[in-house]
């Protein structure tokens, strides 16, 4: 009894997806019969609106010398035509066309795109579904590499603003118009809650239209844009290998000034210091990238050079100043007397620290005071990731 009862529900189950298929080819005959108007052309009357949003899966990387980034996505077009109506029934309600050459399929691309390869991993990544109402959604993933300018003045403590405009290729705002979709009020670009950005850190996106009222960027075709805003993550490391190794460098150059050594003994210390300062500064600059911007690093290597040579021709012009400098210093005398040289040296043991702490204070405050999230994107939407 029971394996004619389920007998029963197979019969059943395939009728059904027998009947399913039937309206289905129903429905391709329907909207696609041997004698028809092009579909291939775009829909007649006003401009089409094509509504546009996408999901970031990863960025792969960003390249700081080739100033690029890539990125993998899914992007996905909604419009309406009319002509691709249909009559759903209960078991239909929409169709999935594989041969996206049968109808019109909007020209978008990628204004600032260098390469972009469509993902067809075991097949391909694309979709395009037909509602009974007309209205078209084509869905693909992709992977593309874009132009990113950048400006690394302030490398390390960097932050740059990637972007990339879509745009139709060649119909005008006449033909095409490229639109946000706002589904349920959401934001049309999300991001994957982990992505692989070192050493950046994703802080927030925007997005805008090129078009403002009847001017456009573009001319007369309609655009949108996308804005990503990363900062540089990773300081931990120049700190270690740059600064506090430089900054060492010039108290020991300083301290050449205290000590109670003879004058070529100083003279040789500092200009060990000079030297020592002058490979890690040539090394700091070995660690950013290669651009034609004066960076953090190749200032802060420059003035530490400059610093660091203060101590030497401080003591070469107390010696030119005063040749018959005793150097013989008694063990009992005070603090301020222990001091070899002249006037210059006792006066230069504190202006130099004065010079390097105000010089910090100006680097920090220059470098390290990075753009915040509201006027590193420029659109007038945008949300922190």
């Amino acid at each position: 009894m029971r394996i004619y009862a389920a007998l029963l529900l197979l019969g059943c189950a395939f009728a059904a997806a027998s009947g399913a298929n039937a309206n289905v080819e129903k429905i391709m005959n329907q909207l696609f019969p041997d004698v028809k108007t092009n579909l291939a052309l775009r829909p007649a009357g006003n401009a089409t609106d094509v509504s546009i949003n996408m999901h970031i899966l990863d960025f792969h990387s960003i390249d700081d010398e080739d100033q690029e980034f890539s990125v993998s996505m899914y992007i996905r077009q909604r419009w309406t035509d009319p002509r691709l109506k249909f009559e759903s029934s209960s078991e239909v309600r929409q169709v999935v066309l594989n041969e996206r050459e049968k109808i019109w399929v909007p020209d978008t691309f990628f204004v600032n795109e260098r390469k972009t390869k469509f993902s067809d991993a075991l097949t391909e990544n694309s979709f395009l579904r037909i509602d009974s109402d007309g209205k078209v959604l084509y869905s693909t993933r992709l992977h593309t590499t874009l132009s990113c300018p950048m400006n690394h003045a302030k490398f390390p403590f960097d932050k740059q603003t990637c972007s990339f405009v879509l745009e139709s290729y060649g119909y005008t705002k006449k033909d095409v118009n490229l639109v946000w979709f706002e589904g349920d009020g959401d934001f049309p670009v999300s991001i994957s809650k982990v992505l692989t950005l070192k050493p950046f850190r994703l802080e927030g996106v925007g997005i805008d239209t090129c078009c403002k009222g009847s001017k456009c960027e573009f001319k007369d075709y309609s655009c949108l844009k996308v804005q990503f805003l990363v900062a540089r993550t990773g300081f931990g490391r120049y700190l270690m290998q740059v600064y506090l190794p430089q900054a060492l460098s010039i108290t020991l150059a300083y301290l050449c000034l205290w000590l109670r050594l003879e004058w070529t003994k100083k003279i040789f210390l500092s200009g060990v210091s000079i030297l020592g300062t002058s490979i890690l500064a040539a090394f700091a600059s070995s660690l950013g990238p290669e651009t034609n911007d004066c960076t953090a690093l190749d200032a802060w290597g420059f003035w530490n050079v400059i610093l660091s040579a203060l101590p030497l021709a401080v003591l070469i012009v107390s010696r030119l100043i005063n040749p018959k400098v005793d150097d013989d210093i008694d063990d009992k005398l005070e603090l301020k007397e222990r001091v070899e040289g002249t006037k210059i040296e006792r006066i230069a043991i504190y202006m130099i620290p004065l010079i390097f702490v105000l010089y910090n204070f100006v680097y920090w405050a220059n470098y390290a005071n990075r753009i915040d999230f509201e006027n590193g994107i420029s659109t007038e939407r945008k949300v922190p990731y």
